[in-house]
C-alpha cells in the first residue's frame, strides 16, 4: 500500500477530503523524515515543513479567509481544536519562506521549541480529526468520499503515520528515562 500511496498525484484526487488527507500525509512524512547526510536536501525539507505548518495552522482555525477550507467544514466536532500560530512565527514563515522579500535577512528565526510546540499541536489536531472521521462524525457533504478507495487508503496511511510518530515519541521518552 505504501508504494500505491506514494504514486498518487494530488492533481488526480477529486475530493476535498482526499486532498486534505494527502496534505496530512505529506506533513507527517516530513516530520518523520530527516536527511542528515545532505544539507541541501535537509534545507529543502525544512522549507517544506514550514509551508505545511502554515497551511495546517490555517486549516485548524475557526475563521476562514476567502475560500479556505477549515476543519469545521469537515467534521462535527464540538470542541475547539484550532491552532493559533504565534505572530512572530507566521511573519517569519511569510517573509522567509513564502516570499522573496527584502525583510528576509532581518527576521530572527523563532526558536526550535516554538516550531516543535506548533508541530505537536498540529499532530494532536490531526489525531482528533482522524478519530472523528473514524467515528463517522463527518459532515454529510463528505460522507460519500469515504467510499473512495484513494480516500480510504489515505485514511489508513495517515493513521499509520500517527502511530509511527507516537511510537517514535515513546522511544525518545524511553531514552530520556
Amino acid at each position: 500500500m505504501e508504494q500505491e500511496i506514494s504514486d498518487i498525484c494530488v492533481d488526480n484526487i477529486k475530493s476535498s477530503l482526499g486532498h486534505l488527507l494527502a496534505e496530512f500525509t505529506f506533513f507527517l512524512k516530513l516530520i518523520l523524515y530527516d536527511e542528515k547526510s545532505n544539507s541541501m536536501i535537509r534545507n529543502a525539507l525544512v522549507v517544506c515543513r514550514r509551508i505545511y505548518i502554515r497551511e495546517l495552522c490555517c486549516f485548524f482555525r475557526t475563521t476562514r479567509e476567502q475560500d479556505d477550507l477549515i476543519y469545521t467544514d469537515f467534521i462535527e466536532y464540538s470542541s475547539d481544536v484550532s491552532i493559533d500560530i504565534p505572530d512572530n512565527v507566521r511573519k517569519y514563515i511569510n517573509k522567509c519562506t513564502m516570499h522573496m522579500s527584502k525583510l528576509r535577512t532581518k527576521f530572527d528565526s523563532p526558536s526550535k521549541n516554538e516550531f516543535v510546540d506548533i508541530v505537536i499541536r498540529i499532530i494532536k489536531s490531526i489525531t482528533i480529526f482522524m478519530r472523528e472521521i473514524g467515528e463517522r462524525k463527518i459532515k454529510q457533504k463528505y460522507i460519500d468520499d469515504l467510499n473512495d478507495k484513494v480516500v480510504n487508503d489515505l485514511i489508513m496511511v495517515v493513521n499509520c503515520l500517527l502511530i509511527s510518530i507516537n511510537i517514535l515519541n515513546a522511544k525518545n521518552l524511553e531514552e530520556l528515562i
